[in-house]
């Protein structure tokens, strides 16, 4: 814990003691603060477990490190103990590297699902990208069939890839060999934003005018 962190939970803790705030509204400082896309009421559950009122506000304090570790932590497990784990090729790649769990053939204009052998657990608020592999692609036309394939922070399933084999040079199966590494994944934040219908004559009042308008396909050039 930091210096400036240690304060704030002490300043917290005191405000809590004297009765000028209440917890929820310390959950609500804490969790707007810190931005970790938890509710206070998904706080305040977890503090009505505890029975001792007196050491709540340590324990709240507790909580809220741990969330806010949680929400910049990603965490992978293996669900087959011989599946690799996604690793990065250099510590400042953007990407990390997912690797088959199976072995598997995939003829030419086919696709096929291959398997990792790896769960994740995505921080709220972000989520994460399955990409081709460009060296895939270049040398043996293997792409990702729906890239990119999106990653919910809420799924808890195995990551499966949907691999394509574009080759069309010598028109060859592509065999898959376990433990190659077949697609990337990339880590994005995405921000949660409010949505709401407007009538087609304020959209256009409003929004509709601009230098593109509705200029779509091919409209900014070759």
């Amino acid at each position: 814990m930091t210096k400036q962190t240690a304060q704030t939970a002490q300043g917290f803790q005191q405000a809590i003691e004297s009765g000028q705030l209440s917890l929820e509204q310390v959950c609500m400082a804490i969790i707007k603060t810190d931005q970790t896309g938890y509710t206070s009421q998904q706080v305040l559950k977890y503090i009505e477990t505890i029975p001792d009122s007196q050491s709540q506000a340590n324990l709240l304090i507790n909580h809220i490190n741990q969330i806010k570790q949680e929400s910049h932590t990603i965490y992978f497990t293996k669900l087959d103990p011989n599946a690799i784990l996604p690793s990065k090729a250099y510590p400042s790649d953007a990407c990390y590297d997912l690797y088959a769990n199976q072995q598997m053939m995939i003829p030419v204009g086919r696709y096929k699902i291959i398997k990792t052998g790896i769960a994740i657990k995505i921080p709220n608020n972000y989520c994460g990208l399955i990409c081709p592999r460009s060296g895939n692609a270049l040398k043996f036309g293997l792409s990702v069939l729906n890239s990119p394939g999106i990653i919910d922070s809420n799924y808890r399933g195995e990551i499966k890839v949907i691999l394509r084999n574009n080759n069309n040079g010598d028109g060859m199966s592509m065999n898959i060999s376990k433990k190659s590494r077949i697609a990337q994944l990339l880590i994005i934040k995405n921000n949660e934003l409010s949505v709401q219908e407007i009538s087609n004559e304020i959209f256009n009042e409003r929004y509709a005018n601009t230098t593109r308008n509705d200029k779509g396909f091919g409209s900014s050039g070759i």
